[in-house]
C-alpha cells in the first residue's frame, strides 16, 4: 500500500494506492467516488489523471490514458511518514500535495 494525495474538484484528500498496473490502479479513498468521475492522484513528484471505472464503498478502480511508471511510483519516498491514512478525517482535506 502506498500513501498518496487525491484531488476531487478543488479539494485534496488522503488516499492509499492498493494495487498498481501499467494502465490503472485501485485505491482506498477518504470518501466515496462516483463512477465516471475524474481524479488527480499525486505521489511525490508523480501526477496521475484517471477515471473512476468502479467503486465499492471507499475503494475504487481507476483507469489512466497514459502508461504509469509503476516502478518509479513504488520507489518514490513516502513524504507522509508520520501522517497516517485518515479515510474519515477532514483535518488535512484541503492541504496541497507534498
Amino acid at each position: 500500500m502506498l500513501n498518496a494525495r487525491m484531488r476531487i474538484g478543488a479539494a485534496w484528500r488522503d488516499a492509499r494506492i492498493l494495487d498498481l498496473s501499467s494502465r490503472g490502479l485501485s485505491i482506498q479513498a477518504s470518501e466515496k467516488l462516483r463512477d465516471g468521475s475524474y481524479v488527480e492522484i499525486r505521489r511525490g513528484r508523480h501526477v496521475i489523471i484517471a477515471r473512476v471505472m468502479w467503486t465499492n464503498d471507499r475503494r475504487c478502480g481507476l483507469y489512466t490514458q497514459d502508461l504509469l511508471p509503476t516502478d518509479a511510483l513504488i520507489a518514490e519516498p513516502d513524504t507522509s511518514v508520520g501522517a497516517p491514512f485518515r479515510p474519515n478525517h477532514e483535518r488535512h482535506a484541503n492541504r496541497a500535495p507534498e
